[in-house]
């Protein structure tokens, strides 16, 4: 991987405040670098998302679906 992939930031808008996150962070079971997802942006800017099958250390299984978001082009 190059180096510069690990310092890599992607710009996002959550209830219309815009962050700057890591594009990989280090997750699952290996605790290996892996592609944000939106739940991990939102807790790391500090946006609380309900989510109960969701855990760093394990495959993202999405069971639950309680942590459903909308996503899109902001109007």
């Amino acid at each position: 991987m190059d180096p510069t992939e690990k310092n890599k930031t992607i710009p996002i808008t959550i209830n219309g405040k815009h962050y700057e996150v890591p594009a990989l962070v280090k997750s699952g079971p290996k605790n290996e670098l892996t592609p944000i997802t939106i739940l991990q942006a939102c807790e790391l800017v500090g946006v609380k998302v309900p989510h109960f099958c969701y855990h760093p250390g394990l495959h993202i299984a999405g069971n639950c679906r309680m942590c459903l978001v909308e996503i899109g082009t902001p109007v």
